[in-house]
């Protein structure tokens, strides 16, 4: 089951916008990505999360990107950041 959409209907119809953008890409999203795509969105305010939104269509992307200067609330998946010991391990 898909998470509900975070946000006003202002967000939802900029949502509706990346779906169709993906789409018209040839690259629909998967539960999975809308999932993990939502849950990413709900950590940002409405403000940042529709110009993320915006700006990947805008630049052509397939990800969504937040904003520069746009900070994250810590989730699940971030327990610290990569350091140089950590990228030569991969």
């Amino acid at each position: 089951m898909l998470p509900p959409l975070p946000h006003s209907e202002v967000f939802s119809k900029i949502w509706e916008d990346w779906v169709s953008y993906r789409k018209e890409r040839n690259k629909p999203l998967t539960p999975t990505t809308i999932k993990q795509q939502i849950e990413f969105l709900t950590q940002l305010n409405e403000h940042d999360a529709t110009q993320s939104i915006i700006l990947s269509i805008r630049n052509g992307w397939l990800g969504i990107f937040p904003p520069n200067g746009t900070s994250i609330k810590t989730t699940k998946y971030q327990s610290k950041p990569l350091t140089s010991t950590d990228h030569e391990s991969f």
